[in-house]
């Protein structure tokens, strides 16, 4: 379900609602693309970066995400915090979280890791210096 919302979010799939019932399908250029009607394939590759994202013994819960991807951006721990609405010993929790679950150490290496396992998007976190 989680991977399927992101791929909606990212434009590979369609979401389409009907009486209460999500269902979703390739987005049309994605049908365009389709090799013979290779259908697998298709989902295989928009899928690719969502898969090595799997190889983590403990996933990141969905706060850790969001962490993880303002630890990408030019913010600050206290920034962090105002940005997601709490306070900052939360923040420091959810970023030594994300820093056990992805085996490093630092900032820099925990989006270095993440960005190898296909959990961010180039420049997702980023935000504009005033």
């Amino acid at each position: 379900s989680k991977m399927l919302k992101e791929l909606a979010r990212k434009g590979h799939l369609e979401m389409q609602m009907e009486e209460g019932i999500i269902a979703y399908s390739l987005g049309e250029r994605r049908r365009q693309a389709l090799p013979g009607g290779d259908l697998t394939s298709a989902i295989a590759q928009s899928a690719a970066p969502h898969v090595a994202s799997t190889r983590l013994e403990d996933p990141l819960s969905e706060r850790e995400l969001e962490v993880l991807r303002l630890l990408e951006s030019d913010l600050d721990g206290p920034g962090i915090a105002r940005e997601l609405t709490v306070s900052l010993p939360t923040v420091r929790t959810h970023t030594r979280n994300v820093y056990a679950k992805l085996g490093v150490n630092s900032r820099r290496a925990a989006v270095r890791r993440a960005a190898e396992l296909g959990l961010l998007t180039r420049g997702e976190g980023r935000r504009p210096t005033a």
